[in-house]
């Protein structure tokens, strides 16, 4: 089942920003773009910076009101909230239980960024749980590179 989400490296450093700000908490946003492959995997053009309702170094819970500004944004400009972002301050970059329980509510790509890992992971809900996806950081317009 492996999907691959693209973002462009303002993105991704707009992210890992955004996730510093917000620490000791985990931050959160949504990722506006294009799904692809079914919802496997996603182009992110640009991120919707939340803020954490759970205000949670161990959760995270998107703001009601963000959240609703997010999806008319997506609408007004013609595009999908095509994944969805949070960092993991105290730990690795990889679903927890109630983040998999939240896949299945939200099935897009969730990206996952550790401070101490230093990078993002991309993760689906699959049948046996969560797997890893690919990450593409786009490097200008022609160059590419794994995150």
């Amino acid at each position: 089942m492996r999907g691959t989400l693209y973002l462009d490296a303002g993105v991704d450093a707009s992210l890992r920003a955004h996730a510093a700000r917000c620490e000791p908490d985990e931050a959160c946003a949504l990722l506006l773009g294009r799904s692809l492959d079914g919802g496997r995997g996603a182009e992110v053009r640009e991120a919707f910076l939340a803020r954490n309702a759970a205000r949670s170094p161990r959760r995270f819970e998107v703001d009601g009101g963000d959240l609703l500004d997010a999806y008319a944004e997506a609408g007004r400009r013609g595009v999908d909230v095509a994944a969805i972002f949070h960092s993991h301050p105290l730990s690795e970059a990889r679903p927890s239980a109630a983040d998999e329980e939240y896949m299945r509510i939200n099935p897009v790509p969730w990206l996952i960024y550790s401070p101490a890992e230093g990078r993002s992971r991309a993760w689906l809900l699959g049948p046996e749980g969560a797997e890893e996806a690919g990450v593409v950081v786009r490097r200008g317009p022609s160059g590419l590179r794994a995150a």
